[in-house]
């Protein structure tokens, strides 16, 4: 389930922070294709290089897309941070009872309180979001809900929610990843996390 956090966003950006907000909408898209990919079973594929590719690679990685999933990020996501304040990715296991059971959340959050006059948008910061998305695409695969669920499930007990998630991810034992930290120009922190129950 996918939804984002709304917050007023600024007028008159600089040419920096159209690059970033850009940037961030191009990685963000790429997280959320790279972790539902994971949850649905798939293996990373990997890819041969190519000297002259047709369209342009982000973060020097191609990432396969989910029609579904690029279709309603398309329409149905309209800001990403840091014009939003949180894009967050829910995992949840529908119970035989007819509960719902949070397993894992991933989100991308900005901090306004962090500056960093230093870092340069495009050489950098992209190369760490590079970094980073390369990153997620791995832990993916090595967190225990992977390990526990994933790999017992099937197409017909996986099914894509769409919208504000109704739940709050905050019960007992719950434990908090934070995969990393990057510092950015525009006083904005970007953060990874996953949580999930703390698991035998």
């Amino acid at each position: 389930m996918m939804r984002q956090d709304s917050t007023a966003s600024r007028g008159g950006m600089s040419e920096k922070e159209k690059d970033f907000v850009k940037f961030m909408r191009h990685f963000c898209t790429r997280l959320v294709q790279s972790v539902v990919q994971a949850r649905m079973g798939q293996m990373a594929v990997a890819h041969s290089c190519s000297p002259t590719p047709e369209t342009p690679d982000w973060f020097n990685l191609i990432v396969d897309e989910i029609g579904e999933i690029a279709a309603y990020m398309k329409s149905g996501i309209k800001n990403y941070p840091p014009k939003c304040s949180a894009l967050s990715l829910d995992f949840l296991l529908h119970t035989a009872d007819g509960d719902s059971l949070p397993l894992e959340s991933w989100v991308v959050r900005v901090d306004r309180n962090q500056l960093d006059e230093n870092v340069n948008v495009h050489t950098a910061l992209y190369h760490q979001m590079s970094t980073l998305l390369k990153s997620v695409i791995m832990a993916s695969r090595f967190t225990p809900s992977y390990r526990y669920y994933v790999r017992k499930q099937s197409p017909e007990t996986f099914v894509l929610f769409y919208g504000r998630a109704r739940l709050v991810i905050a019960w007992r034992g719950t434990e908090v990843q934070e995969n990393r930290l990057l510092p950015t120009p525009l006083e904005l922190y970007i953060l990874i996390c996953t949580t999930g129950p703390k698991w035998k």
